[in-house]
């Protein structure tokens, strides 16, 4: 049972992406995204200010308030998206013993 158990944990590791990554990815997207969103929309409020240090402070706020949301977003997502990852592995295991022959309650 061991020897299957241990081939069966490998299995599933290979089918399923790991359940840390999924959720690392998603925080960083949204993180990145956020910050790209919060840069855009401060280039478009700040965009009739003819002073460039007004320009940038306003984008480098923009960009750090998106960046501060997006990562509280994805904190949320990446826990989601992990956990989706855990139950993909879980049950990728669950079948492969099964097809050996165990029974799961």
């Amino acid at each position: 049972m061991e020897r299957d158990h241990d081939e069966c944990v490998r299995q599933a590791r290979d089918e399923v992406e790991s359940p840390l990554l999924a959720g690392l990815f998603a925080k960083v997207v949204w993180a990145l995204g956020g910050a790209l969103v919060g840069a855009g929309i401060a280039i478009g409020a700040t965009q009739n200010d003819t002073a460039p240090r007004d320009v940038t402070m306003g984008v480098a706020f923009g960009a750090s308030a998106g960046f501060v949301i997006g990562s509280m977003i994805g904190t949320f997502a990446g826990g989601a998206a992990t956990r989706r990852a855990n139950a993909a592995r879980d049950r990728a295991f669950t079948r492969c013993m099964t097809e050996r022959g165990y029974a799961f309650p």
